[in-house]
């Protein structure tokens, strides 16, 4: 999986978050996979959605980071960085 020095847009933000479930999926680890995607089923038009999601990553970084490899740490932190920016700026 590559890793982005910055994510600059949903599109990148959406490559590095199916990037990371790859790279799980390949390493198998399959219940953080689900973690994530149950996670990404949050996300509708709503903003308390997309604050739902936020929420999820946010406790997939506090209770399973053991689970990720570094590079796998640093960008589930650029995804939820990136989210909270934009959930925060509106």
């Amino acid at each position: 999986m590559d890793t982005v020095e910055k994510i600059e847009s949903w599109d990148i933000f959406w490559q590095l978050f199916n990037g990371l479930c790859e790279a799980l999926s390949s390493r198998k680890q399959l219940i953080l996979v689900d973690k994530l995607n149950d996670a990404k089923s949050w996300v509708q038009n709503s903003r308390d959605e997309w604050f739902e999601f936020s929420y999820s990553l946010d406790f997939l970084i506090d209770n399973d980071s053991s689970l990720f490899n570094k590079n796998e740490n640093q960008n589930l932190i650029k995804l939820q960085n990136y989210l909270n920016d934009f959930l925060y700026s509106v």
